[in-house]
């Protein structure tokens, strides 16, 4: 009982690294083991370090979502294309939004080059709000009114089974 009551007043009252002391009657650890048993230990030791380590498969910035709309705009180069072949496409994606709707806005460029192979035409792309960036500009402005009008929050938007983070 005294040693109980000395216990509890240590918990209740003694400095905070000695409240939750160990059990003294707590079963120690084997420090005189048998050969046999160390060999087994070591074993278990080795197998949960030997492991590989994946490096993590990141292949550059996140896809945009299939399910979403897409409102796809062709854009073809300025000038006479008539001696000109087509070789060839770049794909650019931007996210926008309407209120209470999100769809993709993809432009394709087609490239040209001349038949006497003396260079390549490509189009433009119309000026973005943010250079090489995924959000269009009425993506930009809902997140902003949002944030600055609204005094919401800025969470990662979700866009339906997957989340899509615009601003880093």
């Amino acid at each position: 009982m005294e040693s109980q009551l000395a216990m509890y007043k240590r918990m209740q009252f003694g400095q905070k690294r000695e409240r939750f002391e160990g059990d003294p009657d707590q079963i120690m650890l084997p420090f005189n083991a048998e050969p046999a048993e160390i060999e087994q230990q070591q074993e278990a030791i080795k197998e949960k370090i030997e492991y590989i380590r994946k490096r993590p498969n990141h292949k550059g910035r996140a896809k945009l979502p299939t399910h979403l709309p897409v409102e796809e705009i062709e854009i073809h180069p300025e000038g006479d294309l008539s001696q000109m072949l087509c070789i060839g496409k770049e794909i650019t994606e931007e996210l926008e939004c309407e209120p209470a709707k999100f769809y993709i806005k993809r432009y394709i460029r087609y490239k040209y080059v001349a038949k006497d192979k003396s260079g390549v035409a490509i189009a433009d792309l119309p000026e973005r709000v943010i250079d090489k960036g995924i959000p269009g500009a009425s993506l930009l402005t809902m997140i902003l009114t949002a944030k600055y009008m609204d005094h919401l929050p800025l969470y990662p938007i979700k866009l339906g089974q997957s989340t899509l983070s615009v601003i880093h």
